[in-house]
């Protein structure tokens, strides 16, 4: 069980004069925070763990989208804001400064368990619908939502994503995709959940929250659907129906894009310690 240094502990409890604070075990080796439970002000408490210089995750959100939690710490509230104009179901957030030049944020403690697949893909599906209607796609540019001067405009993104790939996809692989040429133009970009597994959710008898939403960022829309593709791709027929329900775009992902997207978010290890071919080869369920 990895808990928290005890001396992190000691400093979030001055920061915070909260005292005793929980501890909480990661839940995976690579957790993005380390979490505590304060009991008497009933929150939350994340502090950073991992950052863009050692985790590939956050070195390629910086990359591809000028998105940066450390530096953006303090306007996680203000992202949180502007999401909720796109779906209610995100919990908020409060930042409440530094422990060891990390940054520090509280959430409302919610009792919950975590959801199943099908209930996820229907919060996806849904709020995707929700961006989509009345042609609410972003069709100028992508990147950072709380900072505009990280935005870059749409029509740059197939150069910026091969650039990526080409940087962190090893050469042999590279060379069996198809011709970036291909790529084409994208339809729009979206708010998107870079990783929007279902350990970022949870689902109480109210409603569904997502409760870990830091890698929200305007991404191309068909980065979007690559990245839920790839999320739900060992899932049944039943949880594929549960998402198309509630979108089913008349778009569709080329070959090339699905390729290029797939290989950029292996890089990133959102699919976890899986070999790049495996990745490549799962099955694109969007196309049914």
């Amino acid at each position: 069980m990895h808990l928290p240094p005890e001396r992190l502990t000691a400093e979030l409890e001055r920061l915070l004069l909260e005292a005793p604070l929980t501890p909480l075990p990661l839940l995976f080796c690579d957790s993005a925070n380390w979490l505590w439970r304060a009991p008497m002000s009933n929150q939350l408490i994340k502090v950073a763990r991992t950052s863009p210089v050692e985790d590939p995750f956050w070195k390629g959100m910086a990359t591809l989208f000028g998105h940066d939690r450390w530096e953006d710490a303090s306007c996680m509230p203000e992202l949180r804001e502007r999401l909720t104009r796109t779906h209610s179901g995100f919990l908020e957030l409060y930042y409440k400064g530094l422990v060891e030049h990390r940054p520090v944020w509280a959430l409302p403690w919610v009792d919950g368990c975590e959801p199943d697949a099908p209930q996820v893909a229907a919060w996806l599906g849904e709020w995707l619908k929700t961006q989509a209607q009345f042609d609410g796609l972003n069709r100028f540019e992508y990147g950072s939502i709380t900072r505009p001067e990280c935005r870059r405009p749409l029509l740059t993104w197939p150069q910026a994503l091969t650039a990526y790939v080409h940087e962190h996809v090893p050469a042999s692989s590279v060379a069996q995709l198809p011709d970036s040429a291909e790529l084409g133009e994208t339809p729009g970009a979206v708010y998107c959940l870079v990783d929007a597994r279902r350990d970022q959710f949870i689902h109480t008898p109210e409603r569904l929250w997502c409760v870990d939403w830091e890698a929200c960022v305007i991404a191309p829309l068909e980065f979007a659907l690559a990245m839920i593709e790839l999320v739900f791709a060992c899932s049944s027929p039943s949880v594929h129906a549960r998402f198309n329900a509630h979108f089913r775009t008349v778009y569709s992902l080329t070959p090339c894009q699905r390729a290029w997207c797939r290989s950029a978010l292996w890089a990133m290890n959102s699919t976890g310690e899986h070999d790049w071919q495996c990745v490549i080869d799962l099955p694109n369920w969007l196309d049914f």
